[in-house]
């Protein structure tokens, strides 16, 4: 069973890099904010108590008891499979690690740990915006102001055209990258995943450290040396 975990800080756009690399090694995904979504969506008892949880609490990891009835029941079903599986995100923390063994998960997964200094983390973050049609992370477009080409400035695209069919860009600013809630993201990555990151290499998890670049396409790339594939579109004269 493959089972390759892409982690991060806020930031990192970590749901981007875990949804290409599911798309490229045809594996299913589990990420828990889409699927908190979807019951939030639908109206649910669990959908209810996601809502209130984060209302309470803007910025804070969800409790562990609402994420485990979200992704028990895939990582189950991949472990009956002997299926491979892109976590986005998780674990998280020593609670989700355990999640991993009560599903009958049979390895430690193959962690892709994305770098970024948390100064540099503060920084995205304070800047961060998503679309407001269709949810997906933006990015400032810095075209030519003069010139052929030029274009206005201020001007906001999709940070991975490929992951959304919108044509709408609508860029606005989420609750969760506010100031406050920021830095309680942050907080609780310095204090839950950095030691969950040491804990699956005392336990013998493979983790490559992978610097997350200002460039998406230069970072994605190191992400696939990683995981051991070879780019889809090698440059001109490579082997």
């Amino acid at each position: 069973m493959r089972l390759i975990s892409l982690i991060g800080r806020p930031g990192v756009e970590v749901s981007l890099y875990a949804r290409l690399l599911s798309a490229r090694l045809r594996a299913e995904l589990l990420a828990v904010p889409p699927a908190a979504a979807a019951e939030v969506a639908h109206g649910t008892h669990l959908g209810k108590q996601l809502s209130a949880a984060a209302a309470d609490a803007v910025g804070k990891p969800l409790p562990s008891n609402l994420v485990a009835p979200l992704i028990m029941p895939k990582l189950q079903r991949a472990a009956q499979l002997q299926a491979p599986l892109v976590l986005s995100g998780f674990p998280r923390n020593l609670d989700q690690l355990t999640m991993l063994q009560q599903a009958g998960v049979p390895t430690l997964p193959t962690v892709v740990h994305l770098e970024l200094p948390r100064v540099i983390a503060e920084r995205r973050l304070a800047d961060r915006h998503i679309c407001a049609n269709c949810g997906e992370p933006m990015r400032r477009i810095e075209p030519p102001t003069t010139g052929e080409g030029a274009v206005p400035a201020g001007l906001w695209a999709h940070l991975l055209e490929e992951a959304t069919e919108c044509d709408a860009p609508s860029p606005r600013r989420a609750a969760i990258d506010e100031a406050d809630a920021a830095h309680e993201r942050l907080d609780a990555f310095d204090a839950q995943t950095l030691p969950l990151l040491a804990r699956l290499e005392q336990r013998g998890a493979a983790v490559h450290n992978v610097v997350a670049l200002e460039n998406f396409d230069e970072t994605w790339a190191a992400v696939e040396a990683a995981c051991g594939l070879e780019p889809l579109n090698p440059e001109p004269g490579g082997t």
